[in-house]
C-alpha cells in the first residue's frame, strides 16, 4: 500500500510504502488529529480496523500493548528518519537503487513495482524524468532489465554498493 500526503494544488509525495503486516493509521489511534495522508492499496489488500476507543481501552489494560505501541511508534520514527536521511545525503541513484532494493524483498529479484514512474519519483524526491534516467543508467550497467512495469534485478550487489554511498 502506498502512503502518500498531498499539497493544495494537488501534487503527491509518497512517504512510505507498506507490505503485508505492516501498521496503518496509528497515529490517529492515538490523537484525534485528523488524519495526515492519505493510503492507497496497489494489490488486493485485507486490513483489519480496530475503533479508537477499543485501542485505547487495550492499552489501559495491558501493558504489553502499550510498549508494543511505543515500540510501533518508535519504528515509525527512525523509518521516517532514515528517509529523511536518505533525501538529504543521498544522490538520486543511490536513492532509486535503495527504493528497488526494498520493493524486491518482497518479490525477490523480479520486482513489479505496481507502482508508476511518477510514484517512485514522489518516494524518492525526483521528477519521472530524472527517475526514467536513472533506469536507463542502471540498466545500461547491468544491475536491473526494465519491462514494462516490472524491473529484473539483475545485481543486486551493484543495487546494494550504490544504496549504501
Amino acid at each position: 500500500m502506498k502512503v502518500a500526503v498531498s499539497d493544495a494544488d494537488g501534487r503527491e509525495v509518497v512517504v512510505s510504502l507498506l507490505e503485508a503486516g505492516d501498521v496503518l493509521g496509528e497515529l490517529a489511534l492515538l490523537d484525534e488529529a485528523p488524519r495526515s495522508a492519505t493510503v492507497t492499496a496497489l494489490e488486493d489488500t485485507t486490513a483489519l480496523l480496530i475503533a479508537r476507543e477499543d485501542f485505547l481501552a487495550v492499552l489501559d489494560r495491558d501493558r504489553r500493548a502499550s510498549r508494543a505501541t511505543l515500540a510501533l511508534l518508535a519504528r515509525t520514527v527512525r523509518r521516517i528518519s532514515e528517509r529523511v536521511e536518505d533525501l538529504v545525503f543521498l544522490d538520486l541513484h543511490a536513492r532509486v537503487a535503495k527504493c528497488l532494493l526494498d520493493q524486491s524483498r518482497l518479490a525477490g529479484d523480479q520486482v513489479e513495482l505496481g507502482l508508476t514512474q511518477e510514484e517512485v519519483a514522489s518516494y524518492v524526491g525526483a521528477t519521472r524524468a530524472s527517475v526514467n534516467e536513472v533506469l536507463g543508467d542502471l540498466q545500461r550497467e547491468g544491475a536491473i532489465s526494465v519491462g514494462r512495469r516490472r524491473i529484473t534485478i539483475a545485481d543486486a550487489d551493484a543495487l546494494r554498493r550504490l544504496a549504501a554511498r
